[in-house]
């Protein structure tokens, strides 16, 4: 598996999802599709990125509170994979409120 310098920014949700998630992460993830899960990391990648095609992606977005989407914002917009700890969200209780929902 090629591994992605981070500095060149994450080409794809499945290569985020695979190479800088662990299993427990996924299996959060997982777990807000709702729907049964495999127990593997390639085929809970594959699992995650099939609910979020087509219009999904779109639909959970717009499920999302503008806290919520503050927080995917810094992530995507920001030159690391998490929020760090000096990042403008309020408090880490929030952004963990975003996992949650």
């Amino acid at each position: 598996m090629m591994r992605y310098d981070l500095d060149g920014g994450i080409p794809t949700l499945g290569v985020a999802l695979a190479e800088h998630m662990n299993l427990d992460e996924l299996k959060v993830l997982a777990t807000l599709t709702k729907t049964r899960a495999p127990a593997r990391k390639a085929e809970l990648v594959e699992h995650i990125l099939t609910f979020l095609e087509g219009d999904r992606l779109r639909t959970v977005w717009q499920g999302l509170d503008d806290l919520q989407k503050a927080a995917v914002a810094e992530v995507v917009h920001s030159g690391d994979t998490r929020p760090s700890a000096s990042s403008s969200m309020p408090s880490s209780g929030a952004v963990a409120s975003c996992r949650t929902t």
